[in-house]
Parts: structure tokens; C-alpha cells; sequence
């Protein structure tokens, strides 16, 4: 299913979470940056996608409930996922940058 119902509803803090945390990376990454500041960056996005996902969840069924479903089953996956995204992005940057060096 899709429309506002979702947007709206207990699980649509994740979603609007979701453009939230990719707005943040593709407006504040930058090719340079070393693995540290690219796993910074996952984290902090991760972080503001959590936020928004359990605001929403938490007006509709109180923070612990919001912790219980929303946060406890998923907390261990999000940091692993912040790892590989930014090793994928250094990664990435490093033959860009590598691609550019050999061009000029």
C-alpha cells in the first residue's frame, strides 16, 4: 500500500527519516574525506533517521513501545550498514579520485 495513510501512520517517521539522512549525506560528503568522517557522517545520518522514525512511533505508542519495535530489532543492522556504506563510499572516492589524478 502507499499514500499519506503511510507517511502519516506509526512506521512514516522512518520513511520521512529516510530523505532526511540522504539529504544530510549527499549535501555534507565529500570526495576527500578519509573512512573516519565518511563512518561519522553514516552515523550521524543514522542517528537523525532513528530520531524521526521513533518520534513518529512514540506519538502513537509511547516511547518504550517505540524502543520495542522500532529501535531494538534494528539498532545492530543500522551500525553494521553505516560501516559498509562508508566503505563503499571511501572506496568509491578513491578511484574517482585516483580517475581524476591519472586524467590531469
Amino acid at each position: 500500500t502507499s499514500g499519506w495513510s503511510k507517511l502519516s501512520g506509526p512506521s512514516g517517521g522512518f520513511l520521512w527519516g529516510f530523505l532526511i539522512s540522504g539529504l544530510i549525506i549527499s549535501l555534507l560528503q565529500r570526495p576527500q574525506f578519509g573512512f573516519s568522517r565518511l563512518l561519522g557522517l553514516m552515523l550521524f545520518a543514522t542517528i537523525v533517521l532513528f530520531i524521526c522514525g521513533l518520534g513518529q512511533l512514540t506519538t502513537t505508542f509511547g516511547f518504550e513501545k517505540a524502543i520495542e519495535y522500532g529501535f531494538t530489532p534494528f539498532w545492530k543492522m543500522a551500525l553494521l550498514k553505516a560501516f559498509f556504506a562508508a566503505g563503499v563510499v571511501f572506496f568509491a572516492n578513491s578511484i574517482l579520485n585516483r580517475y581524476k589524478k591519472d586524467r590531469s
